[in-house]
C-alpha cells in the first residue's frame, strides 16, 4: 500500500534534507534547490508501507504550483527552520492552506529543522502557536545529527495508515452485505499510532 505525503515550507529550510536522511542516512551540507517538485518512494518496513513523497519547491514563484501537491496528500509535513523566523511565518500559512484547501483527514505535522542549531534559534513562540491553531503534531529535528527523522518518517506512515485503514473500514461497511472484520497489519499500526502520537506542544 501506499500513501501520498507532501513536504511543505520556505526555500532552505532542510525539506530535501529530512527525506535524503532518512533514505540513505547521509547528510549534506549544500542541496541543489528543488524546482517545482521532487517526487521519492520511500519505503517504510516499521508500518509495512511506501510513502509517495513530494518535496515541493519553497521559492515563491512555485508557490501557486503547491496545491496540486497537497490537495490530495494523507500527510504533510509543514517545516520551518529554527533559526528563520520569516519562515516559521510560512510554516503558519501553509497550515491554514491545508486546513482550508487540503484533504479533510490529512494528518499534517508541524516540522522544526536544523534543531542542532539551538544556540542560533529565533523562532520562540511554537509552544503559543501550536495551543492557538490546535496542532496534533510537532517534532524537532536535525537532519544533521539525525535527531528524530525515523521517527518522523515512521509516524507519518502510522498516522497516515491509521486514515487510510478508517476510509477502508468505511468503504468495507457500504460494500458488504453481511458484517465483518478488517483485520491484518491496519489493527495492529492502529493500536501503534494510539501509543505514539504527539499531542499539541509535545516535542520530542
Amino acid at each position: 500500500m501506499s500513501l501520498k505525503l507532501v513536504i511543505l515550507g520556505d526555500a532552505c529550510v532542510g525539506k530535501s534534507c529530512l527525506i535524503n536522511k532518512f533514505t540513505t542516512q547521509q547528510f549534506r551540507e549544500f542541496e541543489e534547490p528543488t524546482i517545482g517538485a521532487a517526487f521519492q518512494a520511500v519505503r517504510v518496513s516499521d508500518a509495512y508501507l511506501t510513502l509517495e513523497v513530494w518535496d515541493t519547491a519553497g521559492q515563491e514563484r512555485f508557490r501557486s504550483l503547491a496545491p496540486m501537491y497537497y490537495r490530495d496528500a494523507r500527510v504533510a509535513l509543514i517545516c520551518y527552520d529554527i533559526t528563520n523566523k520569516k519562515s516559521f511565518e510560512s510554516a503558519k500559512y501553509w497550515y491554514k492552506q491545508i486546513e482550508e484547501n487540503g484533504n479533510k483527514d490529512c494528518i499534517k505535522i508541524i516540522v522544526a529543522t536544523k534543531a542542532d542549531l539551538v544556540d542560533q534559534r529565533e523562532v520562540e513562540e511554537v509552544e503559543r502557536y501550536i495551543k492557538i491553531a490546535n496542532v496534533s503534531y510537532f517534532m524537532e529535528t536535525s537532519a544533521k545529527t539525525g535527531k528524530n527523522i525515523n521517527k518522523l518518517f515512521n509516524l507519518a506512515a502510522r498516522e497516515g495508515s491509521v486514515v487510510y485503514r478508517r476510509g477502508e473500514s468505511s468503504g468495507n461497511r457500504r460494500s458488504r452485505k453481511k458484517g465483518g472484520r478488517l483485520c491484518n497489519n491496519w489493527e495492529r499500526l492502529g493500536k501503534e499510532a494510539e501509543e505514539e502520537k504527539i499531542f499539541g506542544n509535545n516535542c520530542c
